[in-house]
């Protein structure tokens, strides 16, 4: 499980906690939501999709709660800070039920209270609380008593009144056994339909455990729960049988039984036979035809596109997750490896190739190709080789420069939040709205600056007042359009004489 190395600070909402994240899924379905767990990536773990950006974001589940990681090109290790903490089922997320032991505000199940032996069937009166007793022989609630002994001295040793008071009888402890066995199974071996002791857990052997509390107890067994109510049952329309449709029933057995007219009864004799087994579904088969998806396009050794060959390689494996070759992670390195080509790249390919192929063929020791390693070293091997080293220092010139095209104002806004996020720049940051501001188009940065309405101070004001001004804008080239030009209405002269 997941774990912080050091702890969150309160004051500071930025301030960077070390966390060591999970080496594999362990969260149940309740609580991931839409999270799924990738293997295939530089940093393997969970991701959530994020809307924004438009790209799966690293998560982890620490403390109960879900959190963003944020990694660095030059550190191994991985970080988070309480900004960037997700509320519980938002983003497509998921939690702790109220029922999991797991849950801050845990509230357990409870079990129904039993029906008393006088009481009709309905609603449990019972009200003996299910305990622990102190002792199997206790007066008061064991139904297991020893025959009285007049030789019994009651001032006799200490240890002769701990001998009789461990001496029990073995026959008594048979029969309550016996009698708790044998309520349980005629509950269980009942035919007829019968209501849940509590409808809200229908699951739960409820009236199992009454019987043994009620055992325990030195009570009688208390009833079963009551009859269902039948359900209507509609009779189906008898089916006129061919000679076609009886033979394909005996070649491949169908789960619903099929009704003859009274003249066909002998035919519906044949095809029973084939009916007696239940039909078992196929198991999965691994898929060996053409991939689905696109390929991505071929690597060439260009440190700036390693990343988004990743990306898209993961894209594909996901399209084929029941493939032989996204299956077995030897198939999966080589196929991965025969989309680069290049000369930047194919004397690395060949060693890469080289090397699978002596782990897998060699006398000791053989690793089979199965075996995840496969991929782990080939993703390894890549992401050292051909990983941008000057990731973020580029991320940072770029978005010196950038400036926005026109009236592309999501383009630029993208584009603009992704070199945040390459070149670690705090997104919520004076500085970081700074540079947003400079790079609007200068009509539209004036009439925010120097409009009739406030300044914005925060990222999303910021964004959302250029897309005001954008639609003033395009309004008012609707009303005053820049082409002078006047259409009149032309009309065409008849000369009929």
């Amino acid at each position: 499980m997941a774990q912080l190395l050091e702890p969150l600070s309160d004051t500071n909402l930025y301030a960077l906690s070390q966390v060591q994240p999970r080496t594999k899924p362990d969260l149940p379905e309740h609580v991931l939501g839409q999270i799924k767990w990738l293997k295939f990536s530089e940093h393997p773990g969970y991701y959530l999709w994020d809307k924004k950006l438009n790209t799966n974001r690293l998560v982890e589940f620490v403390d109960n709660n879900w959190f963003y990681l944020t990694t660095y090109n030059d550190d191994t290790n991985i970080y988070i800070y309480s900004e960037d903490h997700i509320e519980p089922y938002s983003n497509n997320t998921g939690y702790w039920r109220i029922t999991d032991p797991e849950h801050p505000d845990y509230v357990p199940e409870e079990l129904p209270p039993v029906a008393s032996p006088s009481a009709e069937a309905g609603p449990s009166s019972l009200q003996v609380p299910r305990q622990c007793a102190e002792t199997l022989e206790s007066e008061d609630h064991s139904p297991l008593h020893f025959t009285p002994n007049p030789y019994w001295d009651q001032e006799s040793d200490h240890q002769q009144e701990e001998d009789n008071y461990y001496n029990v009888p073995q026959s008594s402890v048979t029969e309550a056994t016996t009698e708790v066995l044998a309520a349980q199974f005629q509950h269980i071996l009942d035919l007829e339909d019968r209501e849940p002791e509590n409808p809200l857990t229908p699951q739960v052997p409820a009236y199992l455990h009454l019987i043994e509390e009620a055992v325990e107890a030195g009570l009688n067994i208390p009833p079963p729960p009551p009859l269902a109510e039948p359900e209507d049952i509609l009779e189906p329309e008898p089916v006129q049988l061919v000679p076609f449709l009886i033979q394909q029933v005996i070649a491949q057995p169908v789960v619903q039984p099929i009704m003859a007219q009274p003249g066909q009864a002998q035919p519906v004799q044949q095809v029973q036979p084939a009916l007696v087994a239940p039909a078992t579904p196929p198991a999965q088969q691994v898929a060996t035809d053409k991939l689905c998806g696109i390929t991505p396009n071929n690597f060439n050794g260009d440190r700036r596109k390693s990343q988004q060959f990743l990306h898209k390689f993961n894209l594909l494996w996901g399209l084929n997750e029941n493939h032989e070759i996204m299956t077995v992670p030897y198939y999966c390195a080589i196929y991965a490896l025969s989309l680069m080509r290049g000369p930047n790249v194919d004397d690395w390919v060949n060693d890469q190739v080289l090397k699978l192929k002596e782990q897998n063929t060699r006398q000791q020791n053989p690793i089979d190709r199965t075996d995840v390693c496969h991929w782990d070293d080939f993703n390894n091997m890549f992401t050292m080789a051909f990983t941008d080293i000057a990731l973020e220092q580029t991320a940072q010139q770029k978005l010196l420069a950038i400036k926005m095209h026109k009236h592309d104002l999501d383009t630029y806004i993208a584009t603009f939040n992704h070199l945040c996020r390459e070149a670690q720049y705090n997104h919520t940051a004076k500085g970081t709205i700074h540079l947003l501001a400079q790079g609007l188009n200068p009509a539209i940065l004036k009439s925010i600056l120097f409009g009739a309405g406030a300044i914005p101070v925060t990222m999303e004001e910021w964004e959302n007042a250029a897309r005001d001004e954008l639609k003033k804008i395009a309004y008012r080239d609707t009303i005053f359009p820049s082409n002078k030009t006047q259409f009149q209405w032309q009309f065409k002269n008849d000369n009929n004489g």
